[in-house]
């Protein structure tokens, strides 16, 4: 990795504060993947990532953050998720800044999101 100690403690400060909207915001069933989805997209640009890298990481997951926290409430409705997930606005924004894997794995959360709201 190279990019600065700095955003390296930004890096930190976002992951602890998106595991927690995870926890506070995000309905019960779909927590696990979204974890999972967090945890493995740190650890690879932690690992890897350059300092220009770095910081669009962190302006990507800064608005994902930012939209969690202000777009859901805390009765984890699967409708207001929904409404979120199927906001065009985020869409284009996360294309320019995702991998083809990183939207396949976007897809599958939402697949699962939508798979739930139906049961």
């Amino acid at each position: 990795a190279s990019y600065s100690l700095a955003q390296t403690k930004q890096a930190l400060r976002l992951y602890r504060n998106l595991m927690k909207l995870q926890m506070r915001k995000v309905p019960d069933e779909l927590r696990p993947l979204g974890d999972l989805m967090i945890k493995q997209e740190f650890r690879l640009h932690l690992d890897s990532a350059t300092e220009d890298q770095m910081g669009k990481f962190l302006v990507a997951w800064g608005e994902y953050a930012r939209m969690l926290d202000s777009q859901l409430d805390t009765d984890r409705s699967m409708n207001k998720m929904k409404k979120v997930l199927h906001d065009p606005h985020l869409d284009g924004m996360l294309k320019d800044k995702m991998t083809e894997e990183q939207q396949g794995t976007l897809k599958e959360f939402k697949d699962v999101i939508f798979d739930a709201a139906k049961k």
